[in-house]
């Protein structure tokens, strides 16, 4: 749970563990997997990070340590709900977009449009169902973190001079990558206007 300019509360998950090196029959396929995680490292963070509570052996979640464990309890369940949220409502969205994809199967070749959506869909239903495992409370262990409470200060104080390291350190000291694209609003957008 980390704290962020745009979200309140972003749900990020640790670094993943290194896999074991590819075998030659899968080295394309999971060299394409590796660069979909790189790629989509900031626009679906959240969204895996609910996926893989999906089937994670335990579960826990660090807050700034200036949170109560009570309050982090009550603003990490608020924050997951709007993730569900979120994945309900796009579920809905991209489902009857499905069915025109399906009619581009008469197109020779791969039907990629209904790959896409299908794949979208499930990516959503997965989101959801590791959204109901993050609800349950004994699911979930809480543990607060010194790092996340100095980052949590440094944006509460809005220290804007002091974020472009806060972010390397916070990067550096929990394993997460890309946090500046979901933690910071445009701040040079800002610098920019005022010159």
């Amino acid at each position: 749970m980390v704290p962020s300019q745009n979200y309140g509360f972003a749900l990020l998950c640790g670094a993943e563990e290194a896999e074991a090196p590819p075998r030659l029959r899968l080295a394309i396929w999971r060299r394409l997997r590796s660069w979909y995680y790189r790629w989509t490292e900031s626009a679906l963070a959240q969204e895996r990070a609910l996926k893989k509570a999906r089937k994670a052996s335990s579960i826990e979640v660090c807050y700034p340590s200036q949170l109560s464990p009570e309050d982090a309890a009550q603003l990490f369940a608020r924050r997951v709900r709007e993730e569900m949220k979120h994945h309900i409502i796009w579920l809905l969205i991209d489902f009857p977009l499905l069915i025109p994809a399906s009619l581009a199967m008469f197109i020779p070749g791969p039907n990629v449009f209904f790959l896409f959506w299908a794949i979208r869909i499930l990516g959503h239903y997965h989101a959801y169902e590791g959204g109901k495992r993050l609800l349950r409370p004994d699911a979930v262990r809480y543990r607060p973190s010194a790092d996340l409470g100095e980052w949590h200060k440094v944006l509460r104080d809005r220290i804007s001079e002091q974020l472009e390291h806060a972010v390397e350190r916070l990067e550096h000291r929990t394993g997460l990558r890309n946090l500046r694209s979901i933690l910071l609003k445009k701040i040079e957008v800002k610098h920019k206007r005022k010159a």
